[in-house]
């Protein structure tokens, strides 16, 4: 599993440079290639590499998708963005990769995940935006690259410039959820690409090398879709125009059509982070804390049901545990943390308690102490850093791409921030996340001005939690047997 080990002081924008470090002692894995013209051997990234024998194939496979077919619902890649082409792949009839374990995961041979940022929710519910809501894709072509990770980002500099100036970014993150393996993120607004690019620039080793995350962006007019999965395979969706100016991008890497392409994923592989965080050197960002950084930056959304919790299968789970992590700027303009656990039937139940429970925090309260609530709160959270790995399979799951949204956020969840009643937010105060069409942002703020008198919630975290894993939580424990029978908060505390 991915330890989050954010929330170590200051926010990351008010670290005077902050930056992310690649490990430099993980040791890349190499294979003889099948294909390519880059010579010599493949490399896979530092973060994901096969645990048993591959040859990996180099190149790239092109297929045809009709307007009249809708946005793909299958093939594998993410849960935002990633999907692969639907050409000749066929479709998994399960996956059962126990990704989180350890510093990393381990996946099957061939798995790739459904669902690729194209229809519906993101939660593995079936039930999004149904197909006459959804405004149509033109006729494309769609390309599933793989290339050597020392060429990943020279070829993807060459194919953002297909992209306009503004476009809508795209975060997988593989999280800590107990019945989904990836968080999905999506803007719902246009971003100025010089921001999307800047970011890549300056953690250009987590986005390109790190194993947990898939990353992209895409446009409405021209119709351009790039993504780069967790296996850091490419895949570009244009519209039938724009066909001959990719494969002129992919004849300049020496890159020819292929059958099927093979990367980390055609075997046996591991997932792992890269990133050198320690605990002495604040400036050096966390996998979490640049996930942080990028929903503000890129104006992100979690993009999963927020009304219905089913599980991969679509099954409802009804009251489940959850965990939220809630980032509170209170009315001295200080940034904190808190960290609650719940009894909560969807994200939407969970969102509400969560920012309760840091509103009774912020005064003084006991979170947990209100009608149809217990009044147990002096309980040993033990580590707050610490959550336990998910025995979580991975799921198949539909989600919306941008401009195809049922909504324009998610209240309280996904990365939407909540003013309190009565007390100006930040947009009240003049202080906004930056124009992201111009590059402005939260690392930009001023100090000075986040000392404005302001309450303002923000939820960073809000994981579920399997029944099997609840012992690992001290906070669970202390409340055994756990009653999940009505929304409540169980537990809640200062992240310190």
């Amino acid at each position: 599993m991915n330890v989050p080990r954010r929330w170590r002081g200051s926010p990351y924008y008010a670290l005077p440079v902050a930056r992310a470090r690649v490990d430099t002692s993980i040791k890349r894995q190499t294979a003889p290639v099948e294909g390519g013209g880059g010579g010599g051997d493949f490399d896979f990234p530092l973060g994901v590499y096969p645990v048993e024998p591959l040859t990996p194939i180099e190149g790239y496979t092109i297929a045809f998708e009709s307007a009249d077919d809708g946005p793909p619902a299958g093939g594998g890649g993410g849960g935002s963005g990633g999907g692969r082409g639907t050409g000749d792949q066929e479709p998994d009839e399960e996956d059962d990769e126990p990704w989180r374990t350890g510093g990393g995961g381990r996946g099957e041979a061939g798995q790739e995940r459904a669902g690729d940022g194209l229809t519906g929710f993101d939660d593995g519910i079936g039930d999004g935006l149904e197909d006459e809501d959804l405004e149509p894709w033109p006729d494309r072509y769609v390309f599933d690259i793989n290339i050597r990770a020392s060429r990943v980002e020279s070829l993807c500099r060459q194919l953002y410039a297909l992209l306009p100036g503004r476009v809508f970014p795209i975060l997988d993150v593989m999280g800590n959820d107990g019945y989904r393996e990836i968080d999905p993120y999506i803007a719902y607004d246009l971003v100025g690409l010089e921001r999307f690019l800047e970011a890549l620039r300056r953690f250009r080793g987590w986005f390109f090398e790190d194993g947990m995350v898939g990353f992209g962006a895409m446009s409405e007019e021209p119709f351009v879709y790039i993504f780069v999965d967790e296996h850091k395979i490419v895949t570009v969706r244009v519209a039938a125009g724009a066909k001959e100016q990719v494969e002129k991008i992919l004849t300049a890497f020496d890159l020819e059509e292929v059958d099927k392409i093979a990367g980390a994923d055609a075997a046996v592989h591991e997932h792992r982070g890269v990133l050198d965080a320690p605990s002495n050197r604040p400036d050096l960002l966390t996998h979490d804390e640049i996930v942080e950084q990028l929903r503000d930056d890129w104006g992100l959304t979690l993009n999963v049901d927020p009304f219905n919790n089913n599980d991969e299968h679509g099954n409802a789970l009804g009251m489940v545990p959850w965990r939220c992590v809630v980032r509170v700027f209170d009315e001295g303009g200080e940034v904190r943390y808190t960290e609650s656990f719940l009894a909560a039937e969807s994200l939407q139940n969970a969102s509400e308690l969560a920012i309760s429970a840091a509103e009774s925090l912020l005064s003084g309260d006991d979170p947990t102490t209100s009608p149809g609530l217990d009044n147990e709160s002096d309980l040993d959270f033990g580590d707050p850093l610490t959550p336990p790995p998910s025995t979580g399979k991975s799921p198949d799951r539909p989600s919306t791409p941008p401009g195809e949204f049922p909504s324009r956020g998610l209240g309280r969840t996904g990365g939407q921030s909540v003013d309190k009643p009565g007390r100006p937010g930040r947009a009240d105060a003049g202080i906004t996340p930056g124009d992201r069409d111009s590059g402005g942002g939260m690392d930009e703020i001023p100090l000075d001005d986040l000392s404005l008198d302001m309450e303002e919630f923000d939820i960073l975290v809000a994981d579920r939690i399997r029944p099997e894993d609840a012992d690992q939580f001290p906070a669970l424990v202390a409340k055994r047997p756990l009653d999940l029978k009505t929304s409540r908060v169980i537990a809640a505390r200062w992240m310190e």
